[in-house]
């Protein structure tokens, strides 16, 4: 991505991959910000949901499966209200996707049904409690019912917060995991890091320069201990999930902007 842009580089199967091909995404300077990608218009092709950075608006790109898009739509957020996570599921079991995001500096989460058709309803909010201001999301059935839940990562020593999903499009009151005082999360992310088919919680705590997890119970409860990898030398920014090295374990890897270097952690359970 890029200011204004976004770009698509189509791979050849090889290991090597096309020019880049570039979208314009309303021209106000603002860089991109936190994107999705799926079919949102159940057409069989891959689409686009991306927010920018300093602007209070949802853009939707829908393919056209040859690595060209229509387009946009684009989604108000609200005057001043810009969106610092997406992430996308079907939270009212009915067969189609939806949008959940954050927006900076509120102690909410916004859903947007999805339609079918790529279009998206008005925006219904849901209250994370006082003082959260939730700044990531993640999505995963954390108490095993089939209904999607959401966890949400809090700055500034809040730690992390657990939505669980009714299957309608509502959820229950928040369960709330403080990590440790000076924590700050800038990004949550779900997975089974103990092979024990539960879903567990791993986060990026910047204010403390570790990564941890919080293992599942499987009825959405969290245990007690929670399970940290100190990173010595760079502040942790973003993180995600692979097998790395083909054991069929879930392993991490780490990034971070200040430095031009990436961190693999190898499961070991």
């Amino acid at each position: 991505m890029d200011y204004d842009n976004i770009v698509i580089i189509l791979g050849n199967g090889d290991g090597t991959f096309k020019e880049p091909m570039t979208f314009s995404i309303d021209n106000d300077n603002n860089s991109m910000g936190p994107m999705v990608v799926n079919d949102f218009n159940s057409d069989g092709l891959m689409d686009i949901v991306v927010a920018k950075n300093d602007a209070d608006n949802l853009y939707v790109l829908l393919g056209n499966g040859d690595g060209t898009f229509k387009i946009q739509i684009t989604y108000s957020t609200g005057h001043l209200n810009v969106p610092t996570w997406i992430a996308d599921g079907d939270f009212n079991t009915d067969g189609l996707l939806d949008i959940v995001m954050v927006r900076r500096d509120l102690d909410s989460i916004d859903i947007l049904f999805g339609n079918g058709d790529g279009t998206l309803q008005v925006p219904r909010t849901l209250s994370t409690g006082d003082m959260t201001e939730p700044i990531s999301i993640a999505i995963g059935d954390f108490d095993n019912d089939k209904r999607l839940d959401i966890t949400f990562g809090m700055p500034m020593g809040k730690g992390v917060g657990v939505m669980l999903g009714n299957g309608d499009g509502t959820f229950k009151q928040p369960s709330m995991f403080v990590i440790e005082a000076g924590s700050a999360l800038s990004q949550v992310l779900v997975g089974d890091f103990n092979n024990d088919h539960r879903l567990d919680i791993c986060f990026v705590d910047s204010g403390r320069n570790n990564v941890g997890i919080l293992i599942g119970n499987g009825d959405g409860t969290f245990k007690d201990e929670i399970i940290s990898f100190n990173i010595v030398y760079y502040i942790p920014d973003q993180i995600s999930i692979g097998d790395f090295n083909n054991d069929g374990l879930s392993d991490i890897i780490i990034s971070a902007i200040s430095h031009d270097r990436i961190e693999i952690l190898l499961n070991a359970c």
